[in-house]
């Protein structure tokens, strides 16, 4: 199961579903933006893979099950990255030693939270991500 929150177009769960994940769940607030997610999961026969949620990452809703790998595109600079990486944890969507990335812009700061380690930061052209593991 992985969780594409802040998930835009849907494009970092979609790659995911297309390379073995059972399960993508996308977490936009946007309305525009799931209609966009659901299209593109009919066009490539995703439906049953994918759940949409219209959630604020930061306030998400308790997660029905964890997931093992999650990846967060908040907008760059926003500092939403902490506060949705805290609130995920607390309702129960990140699993024990998950997997998670963080994009954030390449000279904007980040501090992992408390339960997060840092494993790994890469820079490519504008964008930075962060890994980190839960736990």
């Amino acid at each position: 199961r992985v969780l594409d929150a802040f998930a835009g177009t849907g494009a970092l769960g979609i790659e995911a579903l297309s390379r073995g994940a059972a399960e993508a769940v996308f977490l936009e607030k946007a309305a525009p933006a799931l209609e966009v997610i659901r299209r593109n999961l009919r066009s490539l026969g995703a439906v049953r893979e994918g759940l949409v949620i219209q959630g604020d990452a930061t306030r998400p809703p308790p997660a029905r099950a964890p997931v093992t790998v999650a990846m967060l595109d908040p907008p760059y600079r926003s500092g939403l990255a902490e506060p949705a990486l805290v609130a995920l944890l607390a309702q129960g969507w990140l699993a024990p030693n998950a997997l998670v990335s963080v994009e954030l812009e390449k000279g904007e700061g980040f501090e992992p939270p408390a339960g997060f380690r840092v494993t790994d930061e890469r820079s490519y052209g504008k964008a930075k991500l962060v890994f980190l593991r839960v736990g």
